[in-house]
């Protein structure tokens, strides 16, 4: 039984939580040994955590090298943690969305909750006590679909507490076996007309270039096998039955996956490549009781620019919304 001590944003000792949940974790490595390395060596395996590690195969692009090197640290974990790692090894190359959906429904189920990396997202040392609060928490909540582990405000911002959000980001996050298994990540039920009529993006956003915005991406994704991913999926069926993430309220990862093996090496935005802190103060764990409107407006603002790979300014994105609205008043849009 693990003991959680639990400080609220005033500093007074509120209450003592035990935790009873210690969460399996799912790592993806690829092509990144000493991520991977960083990754596991902060994994807390006391207290008989689970850890299985899925090594997709290598592409011809590859450099052997690394693909040895990351089987080889996988291994010397798995020896090290005998009876509570399972490594799966591809010898040949699934592909990224293959790879992560074959592995994820084959953790999700055997485990009932779970946390999920890729080998380029590096956690705090906080990051697996927030995991582990949060699922067992909110476990009950059937409208909180995921945990995120990252988010787009930085400490400058000032947020006081974690929050809910209508965003799913997948660096570094933790569901559970009973919503994973609800996302149907052919998109059968996807409707490109009607699906930001009703749900979440109807309460969300009825800005005109969120719509859009997310419209293209949505249907890219159901244009063809070759443009799935799986992230995106998660989220269109998440708003189409209306849920709920939960966000930290500043990162407990960092993203180092834009050095010279990345598909875009280098194309992150400082916001995006930014460090999480360590240490965290004690109420990190605090959450705020409701949804906020008005504070995750925010929070898809800053996601709608990274998206977009291109910082919008304050003003233009005011724009944006008061055009929206002079549209509004001289026809009805259908899409």
């Amino acid at each position: 039984m693990k003991t959680s001590t639990i400080r609220f944003s005033n500093g007074i000792l509120c209450y003592i939580l035990r935790v009873n949940f210690v969460s399996p974790v799912l790592v993806f490595g690829f092509n990144r040994p000493i991520s991977l390395k960083q990754i596991l060596a902060r994994i807390p395996m006391g207290s008989g955590r689970i850890v299985w590690i899925s090594l997709d195969g290598p592409t011809s692009a590859m450099n052997p090298d690394n693909t040895d090197e990351v089987r080889r640290v996988a291994e010397a974990f798995k020896a090290q943690w005998d009876g509570q790692v399972k490594l799966i090894v591809r010898e040949k190359n699934l592909g990224l969305q293959r790879n992560c959906l074959t592995s994820m429904a084959e953790f999700f189920e055997s485990h009932e909750a779970g946390i999920v990396f890729d080998d380029d997202i590096v956690p705090t040392n906080a990051f697996f006590e927030y995991m582990d609060f949060m699922l067992e928490k909110h476990e009950g909540d059937k409208r909180v679909f995921a945990i995120n582990g990252w988010t787009p405000f930085l400490p400058k911002e000032r947020i006081k507490r974690a929050h809910f959000t209508r965003y799913f980001v997948s660096w570094g996050w933790a569901t559970w076996a009973d919503r994973f298994l609800k996302i149907d990540f052919e998109l059968k039920s996807f409707e490109p007309n009607a699906w930001w009529k009703s749900g979440t993006t109807k309460h969300l956003r009825k800005n005109l270039g969120f719509r859009v915005f997310w419209r293209r991406r949505f249907q890219l994704i159901t244009s063809g096998p070759e443009n799935r991913s799986w992230d995106w999926e998660f989220l269109s069926e998440m708003w189409r039955m209306n849920g709920l993430c939960i966000s930290p309220r500043e990162r407990l990862v960092t993203n180092v996956g834009y050095d010279e093996v990345a598909s875009h090496p280098n194309s992150g935005s400082f916001r995006q490549k930014a460090e999480a802190r360590e240490p965290i103060e004690m109420d990190f764990l605090d959450i705020e009781k409701e949804y906020d409107m008005k504070l995750d407006l925010k929070y898809e603002r800053l996601m709608w620019d990274l998206g977009r790979q291109r910082a919008l300014s304050s003003l233009r994105y005011r724009f944006g919304i008061i055009k929206h609205y002079i549209l509004r008043l001289l026809h009805s849009f259908s899409f």
